[in-house]
């Protein structure tokens, strides 16, 4: 009898554990496909940017993924610390660590003697800026919901396609950083002209993205572990800004479980004329 009475306590302590674990979405790396009939981004580009005559860009672009050689997925998102949801919710940080992003098609881009030009573009990650976030985990042991948000400092890359455009040598390729101090200092002052227009009542909805976009907290990216550091470095530039400019997604939507796998389903990240979504890769 005391031998049964042993299994059985053996038996309802695992079951205690068991539940416990199931009670807590452990950190990990999700995997994602990007979505392209609904991923976007509306690019505003002064005349000058592709050589001398090149007339300002202003359109959107529709993106696909670009997935490095061997894998499918072209985003994966890290959430760096466990979450119990003993009291029904918790929240991790984020940190992107790859977004690997190309335009559908090529932006044209016309020049002052009537010539014009193809440019692909890409989309990755500032290797210099961590793009970063939090994820809030709500429900129970079988699944629930979740709101994340990310702060995407990204790179441009524009690759020529074709065109007859008064090329400069040597600059076929041509990137656009927005984690580089000299791209923040120009951004920072766009954002202070459009604050200074919506405060006067004329502030555009371009105005509108431009002020929004300038409030990420910036995080340095360490580059010997291309990972965020915990603490910004300290700077004797009085001028130096205390936020950057980047692309401010924000999401939601349902998880649960697949062969124990943490799995948030199908999304759309949205912020003010961009638009990414995505389908989660290994999920079922």
């Amino acid at each position: 009898m005391r031998k049964n009475n042993l299994l059985v306590l053996a038996l309802i302590v695992l079951s205690l554990a068991a539940f416990a674990n199931a009670q807590t979405v452990p950190a990990g790396d999700d995997l994602w496909i990007t979505d392209s009939t609904s991923t976007y981004d509306t690019l505003a580009l002064p005349a000058g940017y592709f050589g001398a005559g090149s007339q300002a860009y202003n359109g959107t672009v529709n993106f696909v993924g670009d997935p490095s050689s061997g894998n499918r997925h072209d985003t994966k998102i890290s959430r760096t610390k466990a979450v119990s949801l003993a009291t029904g919710s918790g929240t991790t940080p984020l940190v992107v660590g790859e977004l690997r992003l190309k335009s559908v098609a090529p932006i044209t881009v016309r020049y002052d003697d009537g010539s014009s030009q193809q440019w692909d573009v890409y989309v990755t990650t500032s290797p210099t800026q961590a793009s970063v976030g939090s994820m809030t985990i709500s429900g129970n042991a079988s699944g629930g919901g979740f709101d994340s948000t990310l702060d995407i400092i990204p790179k441009f890359s524009f690759v020529l396609v074709s065109g007859l455009g008064p090329i400069e040598k040597g600059r076929e390729v041509r990137n656009l950083d927005f984690g580089s101090p000299f791209v923040q200092k120009f951004l920072q002052e766009q954002a202070r002209i459009s604050r200074d227009r919506i405060s006067k009542g004329i502030g555009t909805e371009t105005d509108e993205v431009m002020a929004a976009a300038c409030q990420v907290e910036p995080v340095p990216v360490d580059p010997k572990q291309q990972t965020p550091t915990t603490q910004l470095p300290t700077t004797t530039d009085a001028a130096a800004p205390t936020a950057s400019c980047g692309v401010r997604l924000k999401g939601n939507g349902s998880w649960g479980w697949n062969n124990g796998r943490f799995c948030p389903f199908p999304l759309s990240e949205l912020a003010l004329l961009a638009r990414h979504g995505v389908i989660p890769f290994g999920c079922r």
